[in-house]
């Protein structure tokens, strides 16, 4: 048996027939090699589209079975981004693959998916189908799984998006054995639906624990408004709706309706659609319809109200969103008056029902932040508290930050005095965090302590680099000859105030603007021959000045002193939580032991800081009156960057003098060597020095010739350019050796 690899593995090249059923296409690039062997690799030419191709196949020209594996793992995050693996923009071919895989690693996978994707896909699917799709993509082919095992993992996370063959088989799946089965597998088989009160509403769960629930016509009060209407307007059976009782047949006049909940969430904001679709007489003329409006009003409002529908699913029903509000209670009862259908139509509705609103950005991202917790919410509350580093990061903590509850949410569920049970994990959550006083005052705290060793080791870094700097520069006794080689005095005499006797800093870089006639020689290159023939061991003065460059990365006037003033104005908030804690009582007490600790190493530690940041600001000011400079015009960042730019032109220009010194030495050989040549015909350097070479032959030769007392009269008197290499052979085999 032959095994194929395919080579070319993309998602243009899967196809769908009209069953939906795949198909790979494009063959033309495959190979065929032994199959049923654990190792099949073939040498070949490294083919394929940039981006779905195997790395190492593109480096080794080797490929085996596992290069499909990595381009299959690439299309499978196509799917769940929603997006090719590439940007193509002003012909240039951005690769989108390493970034995915990095958002992956980082926990940051809702940043890439598709949006729309978030409410319908499970998110525990989500993390298998993305988890199966890095192991794709592993570097090492060892570490990559097979289809065969690929396939079966894909079957396992789709397994929970497959919803029950019938409302009836769902029904009966969660009411048979309800008893038996786990939390998790119970919430999975609500999400999917089931039916209650005789199959007239149907409830389930969306992804994030709301509930969601639709009421059949057949059980809301329907009453026409005219009398002659009541005879027209009935209820008709339908197999293609959801209830299997019966929809309500509209005549296109006015009507109301009553209907009731019984399981929505507590503060949850819902949109009231009506479900609902032209009947089969009217269905062609109504789907070629821009619109179709109707005119409503809630009995409790004062004003009417329209909507235009354009909204459609499956079998041709249509959605209309009536009205928003939010839950204080899981019963709502509601009676809503239709006014006019326009033009008119004769409708049939299935129900009403009662969708949360979908909150994409906050919803979702908490939901994915929660499922990854590794122990309660409350227990993590608890740590964050105790300001435990050894379980909480920073990270963690700005996610805390990030999904603290808002005013208006702290308000909603202030006035909720139903069962905390019923509300989704969102709202359990911000509960938790209601618990606290000043709990987003606290979080901040503790993300304060857990970056602060970090910023302060940073900033220590920078200070010590720059003060390495400014005493680097003063005491190198190399730049300082420099100075007299150049202008005949030092850099540092006189005063900031004008009477230096040298020069000012910026005539430093004035040496590359002087030019020779020749355009390419500047006084640089003059100046680095004065220094190359006077004085060579000034040549590597850059060797003292190791911490220069970094030095002029640093803003010590603008970043560092922004730094300063963060971390200080962060200590103060840190104390005014302390004092405000003082009431809190139990629950901040772990808190306050923890942070008054904190507080008197801070302290200690900034002290120390503030004096280092106050001896470097000094040294920066010295360096800039070492060089004759006023520190008030002329910045720390300034000086060194000139001193920079000064060493690099500096070095470019002595490289440049060394090569053309290297080209003249080499033209002047080659001009001596030609004339050394008798008979020379050669110009261009290879022939030149291959000439030189039998030249040379020629001389071995003819002594060798001549202190032979039998061959002395054989030696040629004069050379005749390279065919004496002939006669070299013919006569060196009697020669002595």
């Amino acid at each position: 048996m032959q095994r194929v690899i395919h080579r070319d593995i993309k998602s243009s090249n899967i196809l769908l027939d009209e069953n939906w059923n795949a198909k790979v296409s494009d063959m033309g690039l495959s190979k065929t090699g032994p199959a049923n062997q654990p190792y099949t690799s073939l040498f070949t030419h490294a083919v394929g589209t940039p981006g779905y191709c195997d790395p190492q196949y593109m480096n080794s020209y080797i490929l085996t079975k596992e290069s499909d594996v990595y381009s299959f793992g690439v299309v499978l995050f196509e799917v769940i981004c929603g997006r090719l693996c590439y940007n193509y923009s002003n012909g240039r071919l951005d690769i989108l693959v390493p970034t995915w895989i990095e958002a992956y690693n980082q926990e940051k996978l809702h940043e890439i998916i598709f949006q729309h994707l978030m409410p319908p896909i499970d998110l525990t699917a989500l993390e298998k189908i993305s988890r199966i799709a890095v192991q794709c993509l592993q570097t090492s082919r060892e570490k990559r799984p097979t289809m065969s095992r690929v396939v079966q993992d894909l079957e396992i996370a789709l397994e929970s998006q497959r919803p029950p063959n019938s409302y009836e088989d769902g029904l009966k799946d969660v009411v048979s054995s309800l008893k038996y089965r786990s939390c998790k597998v119970v919430k999975m088989l609500l999400s999917k639906g089931v039916f209650f009160n005789r199959g007239e509403t149907w409830f389930s769960l969306n992804d994030y624990g709301e509930h969601c629930e639709m009421i059949s016509i057949a059980s809301c009060s329907v009453i026409p408004d005219h009398e002659h209407d009541r005879r027209i307007c009935r209820h008709h059976s339908n197999y293609e709706s959801r209830f299997t009782s019966c929809s309500y047949m509209t005549c296109g006049r006015s009507f109301k309706t009553r209907v009731k909940t019984q399981f929505l969430s507590p503060l949850v904001t819902y949109t009231v659609n009506l479900v609902f679709r032209c009947n089969n007489k009217l269905k062609e003329k109504a789907t070629r319809q821009q619109y179709i409006a109707i005119t409503y009003e809630l009995k409790e409002e004062k004003y009417i109200s329209r909507v235009h529908l354009t909204n459609k699913r499956e079998h041709g029903w249509m959605v209309a969103a009536l009205h928003k509000f939010t839950s204080n209670q899981s019963i709502v009862d509601l009676e809503i008056i239709f006014k006019s259908i326009n033009p008119p139509t004769e409708l049939e509705i299935e129900g009403i029902e009662f969708e949360p609103v979908d909150n994409i950005s906050r919803a979702s991202n908490m939901e994915i932040m929660l499922a990854k917790a590794k122990m309660p919410l409350r227990d993590m509350l608890a740590a964050a508290l105790a300001m435990d580093e050894s379980i909480l990061n920073g990270d963690q903590m700005e996610k805390f930050i990030k999904f603290c509850p808002t005013k208006e949410e702290m308000e909603l569920l202030q006035n909720y005095t139903g069962d905390k049970e019923m509300l989704c994990k969102c709202e359990q959550f911000f509960l938790e965090f209601m618990n606290v006083p000043r709990v987003e005052s606290k979080l901040h705290v503790f993300l304060f302590k857990l970056q602060f060793n970090t910023k302060l080791a940073e900033l220590k870094k920078s200070l010590n680099t720059i003060n390495s700097a400014c005493n680097e520069v003063r005491s190198s006794d190399k730049l300082m000859e420099l100075g007299n080689l150049y202008m005949g005095n030092t850099f540092n005499k006189g005063t900031a105030r004008g009477t230096a006797i040298g020069f000012k800093l910026d005539t430093l870089l004035k040496l590359t603007d002087t030019r020779a006639s020749n355009s390419t020689t500047s006084a640089m290159h003059f100046f680095c021959k004065v220094v190359d023939s006077k004085s060579p061991a000034l040549l590597d003065f850059h060797l003292d000045l190791v911490t220069l460059e970094s030095a002029t990365k640093i803003q010590l006037m603008k970043s560092l002193a922004e730094e300063m003033q963060a971390i200080i104005k962060g200590l103060e908030k840190v104390k005014q939580e302390l004092d405000a804690s003082a009431h809190d009582g139990p629950v901040s007490q772990v808190f306050r032991k923890t942070l008054n600790q904190f507080i008197g190493f801070a302290e200690s530690e900034m002290a120390s800081v503030m004096n280092l940041y106050n001896v470097v600001g000094r040294n920066a000011d010295t360096l800039a009156i070492y060089f004759g400079e006023d520190p008030a015009r002329c910045s720390f960042e300034l000086v060194t960057r000139t001193l920079l730019k000064f060493v690099r032109l500096f070095r470019k220009a002595h490289a440049e003098n060394y090569k053309q010194k290297r080209r003249d030495r080499i033209t002047e050989k080659l001009r001596i060597l030609q004339n050394l040549i008798p008979n020379g015909t050669k110009v261009d350097i290879t022939t030149m020095l291959e000439e030189a070479v039998e030249y040379v032959k020629f001389l071995k030769l003819q002594i060798q010739l001549l202190s032979s007392d039998d061959m002395w009269m054989y030696a040629p008197i004069a050379y005749n350019g390279m065919a004496m290499g002939l006669y070299h052979i013919n006569i060196s085999q009697n020669l002595p050796s």
